[in-house]
C-alpha cells in the first residue's frame, strides 16, 4: 500500500518529515493531508491528525524505498521541528501508536507494550532507538 502527499519526495527524509509535520493543532505540530492516489485527489487522511507510526512508515516508504522502522524511529526521535520534538503515544481512538510534535523532550514509553491493531508498541519502538 502507498500513501501520498502533495509534498512529494524531498532531498532528504528529514526535510520530508519537517514539511509533513507542519500543521499546527494548538501547540502541537501534526500532519498535512495524505492521499490514497498518486494524483492526490482521494483524501486518505485529513490534515491535523495524529498519524500512526505504521502509516508514517508506509508514507515514508512511498517516497524513500526500504526505510526500516528502526531507521524511521531514529530519525523522528532526533528530529527538531520549530523547537518541537516527537511524542509517541498510544491512541485509543484508532487503537495504534501515534506521533505528534510538541515543545518538550522527545518522549516514548519503554514500558508500554500496547500496540492495539498496529504493528509496533511504544516499547518496541523505544528499543529500536540508538542513543
Amino acid at each position: 500500500m502507498k500513501i501520498y502527499t502533495k509534498i512529494g519526495k524531498q532531498h532528504s527524509i528529514k526535510k520530508f518529515l519537517t514539511l509533513f509535520f507542519s500543521e499546527y493543532k494548538g501547540n502541537y505540530l501534526t500532519n498535512v493531508e495524505t492521499y490514497s492516489d498518486i494524483d492526490c485527489k482521494d483524501i486518505q487522511c485529513s490534515a491535523k491528525r495524529y498519524r500512526s507510526f505504521d502509516d508514517m512508515l508506509l508514507i515514508v516508504n512511498t517516497y524513500y524505498k526500504n526505510v526500516s522502522a528502526e531507521k524511521l524511529i531514529n530519525i523522528l526521535y532526533n528530529l527538531n521541528i520549530k523547537d518541537k520534538r516527537v511524542h509517541v503515544i498510544y491512541c485509543n481512538n484508532i487503537n495504534k501508536v501515534t506521533l505528534l510534535f510538541n515543545n518538550s523532550y522527545p518522549t516514548i514509553s519503554n514500558s508500554d507494550t500496547n500496540k492495539g491493531i498496529g504493528k509496533y508498541s511504544q516499547k518496541e519502538l523505544s528499543e529500536m532507538i540508538k542513543f
